[in-house]
């Protein structure tokens, strides 16, 4: 026998004992992120149809683009799903899988920013150009209302015009990956700011960190 047999047989035991004591909704996800769709469907549909939400919620992202998705995300969405009701109001909006509807798809927009989805904040944020809902999905991280609140700042749209915090958000933006964030901050150091603001900027930029994005400004 080779040497290495034992170790491979003792790995796929591992694997297969840990399969198994993953729970059906774990098995249905797990299958949804290796894209592996028609099982993930599989295992979560009788699970979905039992009335969890969560399974309601994936079983909606495994159809995708299909009329049936629209249906799962309105269950959950029904159950407090915020996640699901975002989806849900861009299944309203372009009329995939239901009549396409301003009005229901607003609806929903609004009850997934006020649940706390940090897409349908931004989007709100966007619809409105009100800065409360930027600063609600920045506070859970997402760049592009993180960016939008700088070119709020330096602006002065709905808030204070002040470019040091403006190229906070920057900062924070471009670390979360964000080129175009990435691109203004160097050129706000390059063109706009001097070096003690620069020195206050990523002060400001570190200290939000520690905050976990919230009480910024």
């Amino acid at each position: 026998m080779h040497w290495l047999s034992p170790f491979i047989f003792i790995t796929v035991l591992g694997l297969s004992l840990e399969a198994s004591a993953a729970t059906p909704l774990e098995q249905g996800i797990a299958a949804f992120r290796r894209d592996d769709l028609p099982k993930a469907i599989q295992i979560l549909q009788p699970l979905a149809v039992g009335g969890d939400v969560q399974a309601q919620y994936y079983l909606g992202l495994s159809y995708e683009y299909r009329p049936e998705a629209a249906v799962w995300f309105q269950k959950a969405a029904e159950q407090g799903h915020a996640k699901a009701q975002y989806f849900l109001y861009s299944s309203y909006r372009d009329g995939i899988g239901v009549p396409q509807d301003d009005a229901l798809a607003n609806k929903w927009l609004l009850k997934a920013a006020k649940g706390g989805s940090d897409s349908a904040q931004y989007s709100l944020g966007v619809e409105t150009g009100d800065p409360k809902w930027y600063r609600l999905a920045a506070a859970q991280g997402h760049d592009k209302a993180q960016l939008e609140l700088a070119r709020l700042y330096r602006d002065g749209k709905g808030v204070p015009a002040d470019f040091v915090r403006a190229y906070m958000w920057l900062l924070l933006a471009a670390e979360a990956g964000n080129t175009t964030a990435k691109q203004d901050a160097a050129f706000v150091e390059a063109n706009v700011l001097n070096a003690h603001q620069i020195k206050q900027g990523r002060t400001l930029a570190q200290r939000c960190k520690q905050r976990s994005f919230k009480r910024c400004d």
